[in-house]
């Protein structure tokens, strides 16, 4: 029996490139279980996710915590700073544009209260120069949204391991 219950590999086809279709389904099982260890195995456990956009913030939490992380999310400056003071995160995403408040700021404040938090920032902005504000502002890794869940999966990752070895 094949990955999909009564189908074995003949029954499931096979993609455009001519590779069979558990092909495809082995390499995402093996990428989700990779990345879910990963994280698991990082002994980082809380993560704060900002953003505004409350659908945006609960879809890159639910990710998150999909792959080990306790995800705490907040939608403005003051209620993500309240929440770090409450109880410290070991990484935190947010977006740059956050309500009237703003990423940079978040990040700065992140980073000075709590040195070696990595920070990852996240912006529809079509501004060339954010990326370099962000890393300026204290973030380890930026991200230019619309992304894929690798995208932001290999962005924690990135910034977890150079705070781990800064």
């Amino acid at each position: 029996m094949g990955i999909i219950s009564g189908c074995g590999p003949e029954e499931l086809g096979s993609s455009p490139s001519g590779r069979p279709i558990h092909y495809y389904l082995y390499k995402l099982y093996n990428f989700v279980t990779f990345k879910k260890r990963l994280l698991f195995s990082s002994g980082m456990t809380h993560a704060l996710v900002v953003d505004d956009n409350r659908k945006s913030a609960r879809l890159v939490g639910e990710i998150l915590s999909y792959h080990g992380l306790e995800v705490r999310t907040a939608h403005s400056v003051p209620e993500a700073l309240a929440q770090a003071q409450h109880e410290p995160p070991n990484l935190v995403v947010t977006d740059l544009h956050i309500g009237s408040g703003c990423g940079y700021e978040l990040t700065s404040a992140i980073t000075t209260q709590y040195p070696g938090v990595p920070v990852v920032m996240m912006s529809g902005c079509a501004a060339p120069d954010w990326p370099s504000r962000a890393r300026q502002s204290g973030a380890s890794e930026t991200l230019q949204k619309p992304f894929e869940m690798n995208e932001l999966l290999s962005a924690v990752e990135r910034a977890m391991a150079e705070k781990k070895y800064s």
